[in-house]
């Protein structure tokens, strides 16, 4: 039966990989580079062909993502998919990640991570993108994920590779950083105050030590990993060397974005939080409210696998409203947190071993009501005001009479049978409803 359940567990992961490969790989080379985009892809050009810049070819502060793609341009020839067809893996591979994590947010909510991520709108874009942060993203959180399966050396390897990736790593560190230490230290002050023998399992920490030489053998492993892929792939096997210089300028291109603006507002990065990841967003709040208000907040029953990706989340966007060079792409650092703590929420309204197919014609209603919500919002020239009534009026009055129709739908059918047949259809209505709008 076990070995069944994994073989199954593994199936899903693969068809989520598949799916976010589809998706990220659908018609990906059809736009043109946009001038970011071409800066960097002509960079990896210039390495395939060093006489476009006199022998010397101009390496950016990304050498990860410059020297693989050469590798491509050498063996498939420049264009524009192969421009971005490394980013488009990474951001694949991405949803295979949160396999690492089974046993710190369970085997299921991992699987709804991933079919999340692979379906998410904002990393499936930044995973279209030339010279983005996704390899930034990825790669840390394989990193991560690595360590906390005991293997250091693929950790050590992927955090090399995350710190190759450019000025997109240090906005993803430390917001990352920052909760991870209040969290911690929040953990062990819960663990001092409770009594021996029931304490809380905390972050794990290394033992104080003689520097390296005296270190705990993975992390020393995991170092030396780091550094090799480093020193090997920063310098294109040794064939670049102006790599590992050009890698040095990733902290001053990050900090020159403290005092040159980049012209983004604030409010665009907010509403494409907003509009772009939506379900997320809601059912991580739905989370957030349901374990750290409604829920007694003592020792026993405080939430430490919801603070983190909580404060993670906080952190990254107080840091980009606060950046002047801020980018829109920086919120995938994000979405990650979010959809922790939506997929640990999702799970609380899977079905049981009864279905009850009244749930199932409730999310059908939903799912029609959103339909016609988002037919109403897109139309133009479908509504004929009466006269004198403007426009807008009366297509508010249209979105918020469909909402109100849902809303008593899902009170009559708990009236009528129970909460948890309404919850439940309202929540699988609305999961199906944004997986389209996610595909749209």
């Amino acid at each position: 039966m076990n070995l069944r359940r994994i073989n199954l567990e593994i199936t899903l992961y693969l068809l989520a990989f598949i799916l976010a490969l589809g998706v990220r790989l659908y018609h990906l080379g059809e736009a043109p580079l946009s001038d970011e985009e071409a800066a960097w892809a002509v960079q990896a050009l210039q390495v395939t062909r060093p006489e476009m810049n006199g022998g010397a070819p101009a390496i950016g502060s990304q050498p990860a993502y410059i020297f693989l793609t050469s590798a491509l341009f050498s063996l498939f020839g420049a264009s524009d998919f192969a421009a971005r067809f490394l980013p488009a893996l990474f951001g694949s591979l991405l949803v295979l990640a949160p396999f690492c994590f089974r046993r710190d947010i369970g085997r299921v909510p991992a699987l709804i991570l991933a079919f999340g991520f692979a379906l998410d709108p904002g990393l499936t874009t930044v995973s279209r993108q030339a010279g983005g942060p996704i390899l930034a993203l990825s790669a840390a959180i394989f990193a991560l994920g690595f360590w906390r399966l005991g293997k250091p050396l693929l950790a050590g390897a992927s955090a090399g590779l995350a710190l190759l990736s450019g000025p997109a790593i240090i906005q993803g560190i430390l917001p990352a950083a920052l909760a991870w230490g209040f969290t911690s230290m929040a953990a062990k002050r819960a663990s001092a105050e409770k009594p021996d023998g029931d304490a809380l399992p905390t972050p794990e920490h290394a033992p104080e030590r003689k520097f390296f030489s005296g270190m705990d053998p993975n992390l020393r492993q995991a170092i030396l990993a780091s550094l090799v892929v480093i020193l090997v792939l920063g310098s294109f096997f040794f064939l670049h060397p102006e790599g590992l210089a050009a890698w040095f300028g990733a902290l001053p291109d990050y900090l020159a974005g403290w005092t040159t603006p980049s012209g983004v507002p604030s409010q665009r990065v907010l509403a494409a939080l907003a509009f772009f990841q939506p379900f997320a967003l809601i059912i991580a709040l739905v989370a957030l409210v349901r374990r750290l208000i409604l829920v007694r907040l003592d020792i026993e029953h405080f939430p430490y696998t919801l603070v983190f990706p909580f404060l993670w989340a906080l952190y990254s966007i107080f840091l980009i409203l606060l950046y002047p060079g801020r980018q829109v792409t920086d919120l995938v650092w994000v979405l990650v947190p979010i959809w922790v703590l939506a997929a640990c929420e999702l799970v609380r309204y899977m079905p049981g071993k009864q279905l009850n197919p009244i749930t199932l014609l409730q999310a059908a209603l939903i799912l029609v009501l959103a339909a016609l919500f988002w037919n109403s919002l897109i139309t133009t020239n479908q509504i004929i005001p009466p006269v004198g009534v403007p426009l807008g009026l009366v297509r508010a009055a249209i979105l918020l009479g469909i909402l109100a129709l849902g809303g008593l739908t899902t009170a009559l059918v708990a009236l009528g049978w129970t909460w948890e047949v309404s919850r439940n259809g309202l929540v699988w209505g609305a999961s199906a409803a944004f997986a389209i709008y996610s595909l749209a």
